[in-house]
């Protein structure tokens, strides 16, 4: 054990490795790695701000592909536990340092919370990515719940750092109108996040920054937002810098376009269809030639609620109060899809209701409004431009 210890800890000695420190809303991560591609693809699918420079408040990480030590008879008596969705590890712990064998990756995940570190290994380079990416930002976010973020379901994108927060339930339309946005601004506008955001209130603002994770689109989306179908060809993965080809999970574009299956359907079915193509956000920015953001200042809130039958777009201002009971019903308080496998010190209840009472409170100058459309995405998302430009409408 002694051994073990002082290889972890000698592991973060200065050493020969590449390195890329992210600070991104109230979580600081350094991750070095002596594998220049680990780091260009955390780096790519997790598009969280890269600064130089160090802070004593920084987590490390080490990602290491070469090493010699045998792991697996650390783990002969170590219980075994879900970590995130399929996945299960083999968990112990000695001295401040909690060891994780993830069975799916076999990576070996050694954790000290003590001392903020934490160290990946496994030679299986694929995998190491895996790993390596799945802890930095459960490190982020973590960090930045506990200290003051509040975790909200929503899609987002920013333009001219105006940020538009697409805010619904499950098949309300926020991804069809977050892609629909960006293909209409281009260049123009920074896409954040798809489904989750970390909200932090400061200042009299609301400032929202990235959960980077797929975006899932179906086919009823896909029919109506025709720019965006002709981009899903089986040489995006690669022309996004080629990510998605290491994740896990991932279904890849063949040859014959996506949902080529269902085209002859009758399009509520296919509005309804429970499969969806998954792509990173890199995938985003190139299909929808757009920009990767990291945050923003949130300027507008739309409830969306788009169905194909809709002949006209109405749109109606919502008040205050709706507006936070509506928030409140879209805090994601309980993160069944991301537990805290690691083991990090998390926000305490009281702590948790006082940011969203603070996030509330920032509300107040922040223009929110309810979008009713069809199939017409196009006459959806003119609206919404001509809101934030702070033109006067009328219902339609």
């Amino acid at each position: 054990m002694k051994e073990l210890i002082a290889l972890l800890d000698n592991s973060f000695l200065p050493a020969n490795r590449f390195r890329l420190r992210f600070n991104h809303c109230k979580g600081k991560v350094a991750i070095e790695s002596d594998n220049v591609n680990i780091l260009v693809h955390i780096k790519a699918y997790l598009h969280y701000q890269v600064e130089e420079g160090e802070s004593s408040q920084d987590w490390r990480i080490q990602a290491i592909s070469h090493y010699q030590f045998d792991f697996k008879e650390l783990f002969q008596e170590a219980e075994k536990r879900k970590m995130e969705y399929d996945d299960y590890g083999l968990f112990t712990s000695f001295g401040n340092w909690q060891g994780i064998w993830n069975q799916r990756t076999q990576g070996f995940i050694f954790i000290n919370i003590v001392e903020k570190k934490a160290a990946i290994y496994n030679s299986d380079v694929r995998a190491l990515f895996i790993d390596a990416y799945k802890s930095v930002r459960q490190i982020i976010t973590s960090e930045s719940i506990l200290h003051g973020a509040v975790p909200v379901h929503c899609s987002c994108l920013s333009i001219g750092g105006q940020g538009i927060m697409f805010m619904g339930d499950k098949g309300s339309g926020k991804t069809t109108l977050v892609t629909a946005s960006l293909l209409t601004q281009g260049r123009l506008a920074n896409y954040l996040a798809n489904d989750r955001m970390l909200a932090y209130p400061e200042e009299g603002r609301v400032d929202l920054y990235s959960w980077p994770t797929v975006l899932g689109i179906g086919p009823g989306a896909m029919h109506h937002l025709t720019a965006f179908a002709q981009e899903m060809r089986f040489d995006l993965h690669d022309r996004a810098g080629g990510t998605a080809k290491l994740l896990y999970d991932q279904e890849l574009i063949g040859e014959k376009p996506p949902f080529d299956e269902v085209s002859q359907l009758p399009v509520d079915e296919q509005w309804g269809w429970p499969k969806k193509l998954w792509i990173t956000p890199m995938e985003v920015a190139t299909a929808c030639n757009t920009n990767l953001g990291t945050s923003t200042k949130l300027s507008m809130i739309v409830f969306p609620t788009l169905r194909p039958d809709t002949k006209t777009v109405t749109v109606e201002r919502v008040s205050l109060e709706e507006c936070k009971e509506i928030l409140s019903q879209n805090l994601l308080l309980d993160l069944p899809f991301y537990p805290n496998w690691m083991g990090l010190p998390f926000v305490s209840k009281e702590d948790f209701d006082e940011a969203v009472a603070a996030l509330g409170n920032t509300l107040n100058d922040v223009p929110a409004y309810r979008i009713s459309g069809g199939a017409d995405t196009e006459s959806v998302v003119k609206q919404v431009f001509s809101l934030l430009e702070g033109l006067e409408l009328t219902n339609q």
